[in-house]
């Protein structure tokens, strides 16, 4: 599903509410660590465009609650 929720962002990000809705869609498909992931490269990719965006999204998202390595999960 963290492929699928990808290529939906990357293929609905010209439109700015299409992509807020699919970003939120995402937090009822991922698991934790998926968002976790998704956040990553969501920032990484749209955080030019869409960082408040995204922001609001994970907004009261438990950063410091993940599997991924430590190395991995500073932001």
């Amino acid at each position: 599903m963290l492929e699928l929720q990808k290529l939906v962002l990357e293929n609905v990000y010209e439109d700015v509410s299409m992509f807020a809705k699919e970003l939120r869609k995402s937090f009822q498909w991922l698991n934790h660590d998926e968002l976790f992931t998704l956040y990553k490269w969501a920032i990484g990719k749209f955080n030019n465009r869409y960082q408040k965006i995204i922001d609001c999204a994970y907004l009261g998202f438990d950063f410091q609650n993940s599997n991924i390595s430590p190395a991995l999960s500073k932001i």
